[in-house]
């Protein structure tokens, strides 16, 4: 496959925030004595809306949660996010990248300022050409293909010769619609999803190169 402009996904790609978001719900669900499965959060990644957990367990606790438990689940997914580095197999990957000349942009559902500064407290902020988002815009998110669109107009780079990386079936889905293919590769939260639609899907980016895309079924 020649590749002419890598593609990638944000949240839970390039930086895993999903898990430390999900384990605090997680946490605070189960001190009201409720449950949050896995997918009925999916509905929320990789997109903006899908599922509302603040009305969600406003409506299953009546009401009791307040502004301090949410301020405390802030603070407690900070400092979850503060641990986190780059995914295993990114800093290589976006290394050959660019000594192979092949442009990478981000395309996310979330905001240049959050993507902003969790790049740069890893020291990757440079070298992209692109950082292509939704900024709270419905429209804009995925599964809709407008900003990998977008993206490949920027770029000046046609749909057949961009390849996606991406971990949730809403990022898989919006990629696709583009005309792009797409690997996916899980996280902690989103690998027990159905990733399946990819096509292709890796369990890590570690020891992942460009050299094996012609080898991989699909590409």
């Amino acid at each position: 496959m020649d590749v002419k402009a890598l593609l990638f996904d944000f949240d839970g790609l390039i930086v895993d925030t999903e898990t430390p978001e999900f384990t605090v719900w997680r946490e605070t669900y189960e001190a009201h004595g409720h449950s949050l499965p896995i997918h009925t959060w999916a509905a929320c990644i990789g997109t903006i809306g899908g599922f509302d957990p603040v009305a969600d367990l406003q409506r299953l606790t009546d009401g009791h949660i307040h502004d301090e438990i949410l301020e405390r689940m802030v603070a407690r997914s900070g400092a979850l996010l503060d641990a986190e580095g780059l995914r295993p197999g990114i800093a290589a990957l976006l290394a050959e990248a660019d000594a192979a000349g092949i442009p990478r942009a981000i395309v996310s559902s979330s905001d240049q300022e959050w993507i902003g500064q969790n790049l740069g407290r890893l020291g990757a902020a440079d070298g992209w050409a692109a950082i292509i988002c939704a900024e709270g815009n419905v429209a804009r998110a995925k599964p809709r293909p407008t900003m990998y669109l977008e993206a490949l107009g920027v770029l000046g780079v046609a749909a057949q010769d961009a390849l996606a990386f991406e971990d949730s079936p809403n990022g898989i889905a919006a990629a696709q619609a583009a005309g792009i293919r797409c690997i996916a590769v899980p996280n902690s939260v989103t690998v027990s999803l159905d990733l399946g639609s990819a096509d292709h899907v890796l369990p890590t980016l570690d020891g992942f190169s460009l050299g094996v895309l012609d080898h991989i079924a699909g590409l």
